[in-house]
């Protein structure tokens, strides 16, 4: 489902930080928030090698989902 998104850069991955709050940082330009879950590595750019475990292991892993075009926001669930 995310391969379109993944292949034009656009996916992050949220870490210890609520879904819900990246969606509204991002959605009102609050860079400062987001410029610090990026170096915190609380917000993170999905890359090859999570795309790759993340296939291997597709039926194991339950993600939750935040579109806020252009980007799509994903949360491990278990």
């Amino acid at each position: 489902m995310l391969e379109d998104h993944y292949k034009r850069g656009a996916v992050f991955l949220v870490n210890k930080v609520e879904l819900e709050d990246v969606g509204v940082a991002l959605a009102t330009d609050d860079t400062q928030k987001v410029k610090l879950w990026l170096d915190n590595e609380e917000l993170v750019k999905v890359d090859e090698p999570h795309q790759k475990e993340w296939e291997k292991t597709a039926n194991e892993k339950n993600f939750k989902f935040l579109i806020i075009q252009p980007y799509v926001l994903i949360q491990l669930l278990n």
